[in-house]
C-alpha cells in the first residue's frame, strides 16, 4: 500500500469508483470540517493598478460554508481559467501533522461570507 502519494479519480469514472469501494479503499470525498484550522483565499486578479487581495478565514461557520465549493488544484485539468476563479489553501491537521492543500474556489460558486 502506499501510505504518502495522492491518486485523483474523477467523478465521471463511475465503474474506478465502484470496484474502488467494493475492495474498502476508502477514498476521501471532502475535507473533514472540523480538521480544518483556516482557508486562505487569494485573488490574483488585479485590476487598474489594485494589490492582489488575501483573506484569510478561520471563523468554522465560514469554513463549513466554503468546503462544498473547493476544487483540488490538481483536478482542474487546466480548465479554470485564471480570471474566473479564487486561489484556496486550506490548512488542516491530519493525525496530528499540519497539511496545507492548494485548491481554487470559481467566482461563480462563491458563498457571501458574512
Amino acid at each position: 500500500m502506499i501510505e504518502n502519494d495522492d491518486y485523483f479519480i474523477y467523478p465521471s469514472f463511475t465503474r474506478t469508483l465502484a470496484v474502488l469501494e467494493k475492495q474498502k479503499a476508502g477514498l476521501v470525498e471532502a475535507f473533514d470540517p472540523k480538521e480544518v484550522e483556516s482557508i486562505t483565499l487569494y485573488d490574483y486578479q488585479t485590476r487598474d493598478g489594485e494589490d492582489s487581495k488575501e483573506e484569510k478565514i478561520q471563523d468554522r461557520s465560514q469554513i463549513a460554508e466554503l468546503l462544498p465549493c473547493l476544487v483540488s488544484e490538481e483536478c482542474d485539468n487546466g480548465y479554470i481559467e485564471f480570471e474566473d476563479s479564487l486561489g484556496a489553501v486550506v490548512e488542516f491537521n491530519d493525525k496530528g501533522y499540519s497539511v496545507t492543500e492548494y485548491c481554487q474556489v470559481l467566482k461563480g460558486q462563491m458563498p457571501d461570507l458574512k
